[in-house]
């Protein structure tokens, strides 16, 4: 059986910051979702500053400290998730590993979906497997839009 795509928001807290592909971020969601053959109502990501990343990294995980990427699945009927994305980070990250913004935004918000769909990265084999399927997927997604 075949389930629908999930409605798909974006949104920006503590930033100004506007993604231009949203055309495309809606393809990798609904791609990573359907190979990994979970489902959600509602996908909301939220693109956000260091300083909105972190605040939610302390309140909700016990971390103060900056991030890339935070998942929430709401674990609720309505099966309504959120990602938050530090832009301020993924900027960071993309000068770090000399890799375009657009490429490292996709990577982390595969990883986000990867984490909705119950991967982990606390082991260095859960760590090498979520790197395996974030590549596969940023490659992946690659052929499909360009």
């Amino acid at each position: 059986m075949l389930m629908d795509s999930p409605e798909i928001n974006f949104f920006s807290e503590g930033t100004d910051f506007v993604y231009d592909e949203l055309e495309q971020a809606k393809g990798i969601v609904n791609m990573v979702l359907a190979e990994e053959k979970t489902w959600f109502a509602e996908v909301n990501v939220i693109f956000c500053s260091d300083n909105e990343i972190k605040r939610i990294n302390k309140a909700f995980l016990n971390k103060d400290q900056t991030t890339d990427v935070i998942s929430f699945d709401m674990e609720s009927e309505l099966a309504i998730t959120e990602i938050y994305i530090g832009i301020d980070q993924v900027e960071k990250n993309s000068r770090y590993f000399n890799e375009t913004f657009e490429n490292e935004l996709n990577r982390v918000l595969i990883h986000g979906l990867l984490h909705l769909c119950g991967y982990n990265d606390y082991t260095e084999h859960e760590k090498k497997e979520m790197k395996a399927k974030e590549n596969f997927y940023l490659q992946k997604s690659q052929i499909g839009f360009t």
